[in-house]
């Protein structure tokens, strides 16, 4: 009886032992087992709000079915409160439908009225060969997100252009067109910028000259005021040797030829850089230079009251005849050489007198002097 006792309480440890065993194996079954619908169906995932980091294009994180407690109350669904979180935007936890969170609601935006101009600018000083337009749309910096174009023809110097364009999506025009045509537009052609300043008109001045005389050569005066520094001048060649040139006043005058008696001298002016001459002026001037007259009257043929005949003195050259003049003696006259001689002859003689008395005075060496 004892034996039986043990034996029944062994097979009772047992069964308990066994029953716990069962009871944890169908708490885990619950726990892990998907949520049900009310016909008795799997419970899809979970479609959960996000606002920020971690975003997805949709809005919405996808959640696994075994969480739909945390998201999810089963009491309240589906008519009332039954989710647990809610973004700003107003959207909450939802179950998925066949696998896709459903799309969030974009309020509807206007678009934008937009009023497109256009410019154009004409080759001018600052671009000589250049020409372009532009296209502006009030004030956005972007206009190719605003705008598409059409360009015909090309903004060249000389060219034309047509430019039409139509609003993308999210904009429209003023008046409502669904394209706007601006009027073609034909640029003007390369400018030319460089400044002309047209040339000052002179009348130059004539030169003046004076013949030669016995006792000087011939002269040619340019015109006044003093001359200024001259400018060279390429290409003109003078006729003959060149005496003289000077700029004046915007005239250059060049002198050629030969400024001597019996010669010929030409003058000729031409406009300075910046000048032309005034139409039907004096250009050219020639002088011809006479020889002068310098013969001399001299003495003619002696007649018998011993004067000279005046027609002969006139076509006589005149010769020239010098007196020869004994300054030292005081005398003039005829030419007469025994003046002189007589004088020599006297100096002569004073000098043997000299001499003379001077050997009387000596004493002879060693004898006495007589009485």
């Amino acid at each position: 009886m004892g034996n039986s006792k043990k034996t029944r309480t062994r097979v009772a440890t047992f069964i308990a032992a066994a029953g716990v065993l069962v009871m944890s194996s169908g708490a885990a079954l619950m726990v892990s087992a998907s949520p049900a619908t009310a016909g008795g169906e799997d419970k899809p995932a979970i479609c959960h709000p996000v606002n920020g980091k971690g975003e997805t294009k949709t809005g919405w994180n996808i959640i696994s079915p075994d969480k739909a407690s945390s998201h999810i109350d089963e009491s309240q669904y589906p008519n009332g409160h039954y989710w647990k979180h809610e973004s700003k935007d107003g959207r909450h936890d939802e179950y998925a439908v066949n696998g896709s969170c459903p799309s969030p609601e974009v309020p509807p935006v206007d678009p934008t009225v937009i009023n497109p101009q256009i410019s154009y600018t004409d080759p001018n000083c600052d671009h000589p060969d250049q020409a372009s337009y532009t296209l502006t749309v009030d004030d956005l910096d972007n206009i190719d997100a605003a705008l598409t174009k059409v360009v015909t023809g090309s903004p060249v110097a000389g060219g034309s252009v047509q430019v039409t364009v139509s609003p993308k999506d999210g904009f429209v025009f003023e008046g409502g067109q669904e394209s706007i045509a601006f009027p073609e537009h034909t640029f003007s052609n390369a400018v030319n910028c460089e400044i002309v300043v047209p040339p000052t008109v002179v009348t130059p001045a004539a030169p003046t000259s004076t013949d030669a005389t016995c006792d000087a050569a011939p002269t040619v005066t340019l015109p006044s005021p003093a001359p200024v520094e001259e400018q060279p001048q390429v290409g003109r060649k003078a006729a003959g040797p060149v005496i003289q040139t000077a700029d004046v006043d915007g005239v250059r005058y060049t002198v050629t030829g030969e400024l001597v008696a019996g010669g010929h001298v030409d003058v000729d002016a031409v406009a300075l850089e910046g000048f032309t001459i005034a139409e039907g002026a004096t250009t050219h001037w020639g002088f011809d230079f006479a020889e002068p007259d310098c013969e001399v009257a001299g003495p003619g043929p002696q007649t018998d009251d011993g004067g000279s005949s005046p027609q002969e003195a006139v076509n006589t050259p005149q010769e020239a005849t010098a007196t020869p003049t004994v300054v030292e003696a005081g005398l003039t006259g005829a030419s007469d050489l025994r003046g002189q001689q007589g004088l020599a002859l006297l100096v002569a003689g004073m000098i043997m007198l000299v001499v003379a008395g001077g050997l009387g005075m000596v004493r002879p060496l060693g004898g006495k002097s007589r009485a």
